[in-house]
């Protein structure tokens, strides 16, 4: 679905979004940082990746120290086609064995002893840095910005959220209506997320058409019925 533009009183700006993954970086802002203690059963990595997914990179290193994928763990995934930073876990008693670990796109920077695993949404957020190229109407893309920092971002769901085929949430979707089983344990998470994703897109989208996108509702009411939305197309 395309969401409702929160600038649309301004004349478009032109210009070019993610031409490298350079153009688009992302640091994660942890909830806390490893406390380094010596009793620490746990290594939490500062990784650094480009052009590669959270789960790859994971994967890779899994393999190189031989530990199994769910060994290892992180607070949230980030986008393949960037530059990014962020924190994956494993068990501490694996991290000699990076010692030579060489993949191209990818640097682990450091190792901190921790004593719980990472799990998902340890995280406070992220914190980006984007460059539009061959911008044509400097003056359009800053009041752009001047509005957008006045008003808000409207936080939705992007485009890598719902898979390279735009059919996660449709799979998603076909998992709940199933009864919420499916074969792979991965794979449901990452389908049900993404509907639930697609779901908060499409709340977010007549929020903004009703002119209550900075508007607090009282209650837990939402403007459409998400039982009813179960069983519509996305």
């Amino acid at each position: 679905m395309t969401l409702p533009f929160l600038t649309k009183d301004v004349p478009g700006s032109g210009g070019t979004f993610k031409a490298s993954p350079e153009d688009f970086q992302v640091e994660e802002i942890p909830a806390y940082e490893p406390n380094g203690l010596p009793d620490g059963e746990h290594a939490f990595l500062w990784v650094e990746k480009r052009g590669r997914s959270t789960v790859e990179v994971a994967r890779l290193i899994a393999r190189h120290v031989g530990l199994t994928e769910r060994d290892l763990s992180w607070a949230g995934m980030k986008d393949k086609q960037a530059v990014t930073f962020q924190w994956l876990s494993m068990p501490w008693k694996a991290v000699a064995k990076l010692e030579g670990f060489t993949v191209p796109g990818v640097t682990v920077h450091k190792a901190v002893r921790h004593r719980n695993k990472l799990k998902s949404g340890h995280l406070r957020g992220n914190r980006f840095s984007l460059v539009v190229r061959d911008v044509r109407d400097v003056g359009a893309a800053k009041a752009s910005f001047e509005q957008l920092i006045a008003r808000g971002v409207p936080n939705a769901f992007g485009a890598q959220r719902f898979g390279v085929r735009g059919d996660n949430a449709a799979r998603g979707r076909d998992i709940l209506l199933a009864g919420g089983r499916h074969r792979d344990r991965f794979e449901r998470k990452l389908f049900l997320s993404a509907y639930q994703s697609s779901l908060f897109n499409r709340v977010l989208a007549l929020r903004m058409e009703r002119g209550l996108f900075a508007k607090v509702l009282s209650g837990v009411a939402v403007p459409f019925s998400i039982a009813a939305a179960a069983t519509s197309s996305l």
